[in-house]
Formats: C-alpha cells, sequence, structure tokens
C-alpha cells in the first residue's frame, strides 16, 4: 500500500477523533482532563502491542527524537483539545490545516527535505481553500481561533519529530512515547486533579474511548505513511481529508456560520488533493 492511500485512511479516521471530541467538548467539556484520559487510553493500547514485540532502538540519539516527540505532544494535545472546546469544528478543522504552512518549512530546516514544484503548488492551493473557508474580519477578535493557531504549529512539530523518531523505533513505541509525558505532566498542571479526572467516567468517558481508538488507527497509519512518503506531503493529504468533518459539523452539529466560505474551500481542498497524489 502507499503512502497516498495510508494518509487518506488516516485522514478519514482522524475525522472520527475530532468529532467525538468537539461532540464530547462543546458544552463547556473539561479540555485538560479530556486530553489526559485520551492520552491514556491510546498509551495502553500501543503498550499491548508493544508488548508482542518489544523491539527497543540501539542508537542513543532516538531516545532523543523519542523525548522531543513525547514534551511537544504535552503542549499540542492541551491546545488542541481548547481549540475543540472554544471553536466550531468545521472552523478549527481549517485552522489547524494551516501546519501545511509550517511543516514543509520546518521538514526543511530539520530533515532537510524538499518537495517538487507540483507539490508546493497543492499545498499552496489547500491553503487558498483554508483561506476562503475561516476569513472574517472578527476571526484576529476569536479566542478559540488563536488557539487553534498556536495548535496547528505545535502539530507541525510533531510531524517532524514522528519522521525523525520512525527511523529508530517501532510505531508502538513511537506512539508510547508521544503519550506517556502526558500522562504524567498534565495532572501536575491541574487543580483538583483526581476529582476532575474521576468526573469525566459520568459524562464523556465513552467518547473519549471512541475517540482515542479513531486516533490510534489514524497514527499508525500516518506513521505507516510517513516512514514511506515525504512528511510534507502525508501532511498534506492528512489533513485534507479532514474536509469530511466541515460537512459533518454543518449537517450534524448544525455549526452553519459562514456556510458558503466553508463549503468553497471544502470544494477547493479537495481539488488540490490531485495535485498530491501525482
Amino acid at each position: 500500500m502507499n503512502w497516498f492511500i495510508l494518509a487518506l485512511l488516516a485522514g478519514a479516521a482522524s475525522n472520527f477523533f475530532n468529532i467525538f471530541n468537539r461532540s464530547s467538548l462543546k458544552d463547556k467539556g473539561d479540555s485538560t482532563v479530556y486530553a489526559w484520559w485520551f492520552e491514556l487510553f491510546r498509551f495502553l493500547v500501543f503498550l499491548i502491542l508493544f508488548l508482542t514485540n518489544t523491539i527497543l532502538p540501539s542508537e542513543p540519539i532516538a531516545y532523543l527524537w523519542l523525548l522531543l516527540f513525547g514534551l511537544t505532544e504535552v503542549f499540542s494535545v492541551y491546545y488542541f483539545m481548547r481549540s475543540h472546546q472554544l471553536t466550531e469544528l468545521s472552523l478549527s478543522t481549517f485552522v489547524i490545516k494551516l501546519q501545511l504552512i509550517w511543516t514543509p518549512i520546518l521538514a526543511f530546516i530539520f530533515i532537510g527535505e524538499r518537495l517538487m514544484l507540483v507539490d508546493y503548488c497543492g499545498i499552496a492551493i489547500i491553503l487558498f481553500g483554508i483561506f476562503i473557508a475561516i476569513y472574517s474580519p472578527e476571526m484576529k477578535k476569536d479566542k478559540g481561533i488563536m488557539i487553534t493557531f498556536i495548535s496547528s504549529l505545535l502539530i507541525s512539530l510533531l510531524a517532524i519529530f514522528v519522521k525523525k523518531a520512525a527511523d529508530y523505533a517501532i510505531t508502538p513505541l513511537v506512539m508510547m512515547s508521544m503519550s506517556f509525558p502526558s500522562i504524567v505532566i498534565l495532572p501536575l498542571l491541574m487543580k483538583n486533579a483526581q476529582q476532575r479526572i474521576l468526573s469525566i467516567s459520568k459524562n464523556s468517558l465513552r467518547k473519549n474511548i471512541l475517540g482515542a481508538l479513531s486516533n490510534v488507527v489514524a497514527m499508525y497509519l500516518s506513521v505507516s505513511a510517513v516512514r514511506i512518503g515525504s512528511t510534507s506531503k502525508v501532511s498534506a493529504v492528512y489533513q485534507g481529508m479532514m474536509v469530511i468533518a466541515i460537512f459533518y459539523s454543518i449537517v450534524v452539529l448544525k455549526e452553519k456560520k459562514q456556510l458558503w466560505q466553508k463549503i468553497i474551500g471544502a470544494g477547493v481542498v479537495i481539488l488540490s488533493l490531485s495535485l498530491l497524489s501525482l
């Protein structure tokens, strides 16, 4: 299976993750606790997979990349869940795609990755679709938009670190390293951590588990894609598939603000995927 198909499937699975997140957090959900439970479930699933094939990296540099990956995830998952708490799914999905700017830049700086002109054109068209979908004069005043903007930058860093970590370690170990620091650090940042962690079991634990499982599938496929494809192109296709969440938010969640902008922007993103598949 080639990188493009893997990235498409990963992006489709990630839509379910975003849908569960927004459904659980939009009515004043506890984003930090939700993030902690999500990281715990993901860690446990990949721990089970790791125990069936316990291969550790032999190069010391591997552990540095795994550590950087995990520490970046602490901040990334916090801002990512806050974004779903504060911002409509249809808008946050597009703003997150601003990582398509950061990823090629960071990939060039950290790993010397260069793309062909047609690939950069495809990424540029996706960004144009994003701009159509999200622009409004009030955007700069929207706290949720700014948090989502920060989240997009952190996700780009994760894309670089996962590429480096995947060069040295098997996928289950990479994903365990991603989640473990968050499991340890997030409770230290919470007030009344124990009470808040236990309270989620009464409200959104089921959605959290389903969201975590869909993310497990998405991350496993995306790591597999990035092993054989370029970081920037995998990221672009992965994010491009998230237009599914746009239509879900409009039809099911009734988030119809800037409706035609979102629809036109989604159409532009879909068309641009054909360039990246070449």
